[in-house]
């Protein structure tokens, strides 16, 4: 729910921004509700699971005209890239480990219903670093699908400044990136 006539933030993000699995005071928005503490304005959290660079520009054309937008934070995680427009689908490869679909199966109960079985699979095989690394390669591999990226920041940025509304990136680490040594 949002009120028309409120002063606006728009957050723009992914799963994180999102706050996938916490509790709605624990999410960024709710953070900086919080730290704003003033009831003439509403800070909107548009962030979805999957969501990309494409998807946080058509998020900004949504609603560039629809609100009185003071503020627009864009939460940026280095995945952002896998989809840079509307033809384009980076195509993420998942081996399959297992052959025999019984042991499949079973590992696959574990993944959706065992915290613990994801703790110790986290710690044994370090997940973080994997896919940070998975993630961190596309932008040696891939210098035109980030340039196309990085162009549509741009453009989000000067329509922003067209529209005088303030605009913040901010950078979202991965854990592996603030917690490795």
């Amino acid at each position: 729910n949002y009120k028309k006539e409120t002063k606006n933030i728009l957050l723009i993000g992914d799963s994180v921004l999102m706050g996938v699995g916490l509790p709605d005071s624990c999410t960024i928005s709710s953070y900086l509700f919080n730290l704003i503490q003033d009831s003439s304005y509403q800070v909107l959290n548009t962030g979805v699971i999957g969501y990309s660079i494409y998807d946080y520009f058509n998020v900004l054309r949504t609603w560039i005209n629809k609100l009185d937008l003071k503020c627009i934070f864009l939460f940026y995680c280095l995945n952002d890239v896998y989809r840079v427009n509307q033809f384009d689908q980076k195509v993420i490869k998942i081996q399959k480990h297992r052959d025999n679909l019984i042991i499949e199966n079973i590992l696959n109960f574990f993944r959706c219903y065992s915290k613990l079985y994801l703790f110790f699979k986290n710690i044994l095989f370090k997940r973080g670093k994997v896919y940070f690394l998975y993630d961190y390669k596309i932008y040696k591999e891939d210098k035109e699908r980030v340039r196309r990226g990085m162009d549509t920041i741009k453009l989000i940025q000067s329509i922003c400044k067209e529209k005088e509304i303030d605009f913040r990136l901010m950078l979202l680490p991965y854990k592996y990136q603030y917690t490795s040594s």
